[in-house]
């Protein structure tokens, strides 16, 4: 079984709030959040998503909080640039390997719409 470990950092301030998270690759997406939400000190209950490289609202490839994915239904493409999949039945490893992810690629985590929290995930 795989083990990760993310180093999660805010994005305005990489230097100086960060913190490392462990997850088991078979885990859901929505638990890594949760983890990931957990360490940082943020709550449960705004829509987020996790986004390839660093491109937030324009990235190709988005997992979306299940609450969110809920309203757009199944796998779709919005577009040809943006796919979005159900972060509730993605797990760790399958995000990995839909993303194609080495060990020094970047993810993005976006948290709360109206705030907008950022953090990079590597």
């Amino acid at each position: 079984m795989t083990t990760y470990r993310f180093r999660v950092k805010h994005d305005p301030d990489s230097t100086g709030l960060w913190r490392d998270v462990v997850v088991r690759g078979n885990r859901a997406l929505t638990e890594f959040q949760r983890t990931v939400n957990d360490a940082m000190g943020l709550d449960r209950g705004h829509l987020w998503f996790i986004g390839a490289g660093e491109a937030y609202w324009n990235s190709e490839i988005k997992f979306q909080s299940p609450r969110e994915f809920d309203e757009s239904g199944e796998p779709t493409a919005f577009g040809v640039d943006e796919t979005a999949y159900d972060a509730g039945e993605t797990t760790v490893d399958e995000m990995v390997d839909r993303l194609d992810l080495d060990e020094r690629d970047r993810v993005c985590y976006l948290y709360d719409y109206g705030d907008e929290w950022r953090f990079y995930l590597n």
